[in-house]
């Protein structure tokens, strides 16, 4: 007689239970944002926003940075809706990642050819514009001085 040589039933159903239990764990799990990455998220902002006024400067024409709750957009001139193409996207608007949010004293800030900041109305900008960004009860201030139009994360 042979003997037929396998796994019981018993066997095969606690290893498929315990490959069910770990694959849920690593599906299910969503890792919460830390303040590394919300540190990073400012510091891209940050140099988006000095990107905004070296590309007015360097083309010798007004540049715009709009800001709205989970997102920011580059735009060429004082209106319109022209954007700039952010470098490895297709598109002008840069998305905040999920969970994060966006808040601004001014919702546009505007460089002219010489690189000097102006609010959204067109007018110099008088006082510190800051920008937060906030997630998970953390958050992070990008700042934007006047005349200078230096940007930093802090």
């Amino acid at each position: 007689m042979v003997k037929v040589r396998g796994f019981t039933m018993l066997e095969l159903i606690a290893v498929l239970s315990v490959a069910a239990i770990v694959s849920a764990f690593i599906f299910f799990r969503t890792p919460a944002l830390s303040p590394y990455s919300l540190d990073a998220q400012a510091e891209t902002l940050a140099r988006d926003i000095r990107l905004t006024q070296t590309l007015a400067v360097t083309y010798n024409t007004w540049y715009r940075i709009q800001f709205s709750a989970n997102s920011y957009q580059i735009l060429v001139g004082t209106a319109g809706t022209t954007g700039f193409i952010y470098p490895g996207t297709a598109s002008s608007t840069i998305s905040l990642p999920s969970g994060m949010s966006l808040s601004s004293t001014q919702s546009t800030i505007r460089f002219n050819n010489m690189g000097q900041p102006y609010d959204g109305s067109g007018n110099v900008l008088a006082s510190q514009v800051t920008v937060t960004l906030t997630a998970d009860g953390l958050s992070a201030l990008v700042t934007v001085q006047p005349q200078t139009g230096l940007a930093g994360a802090s």
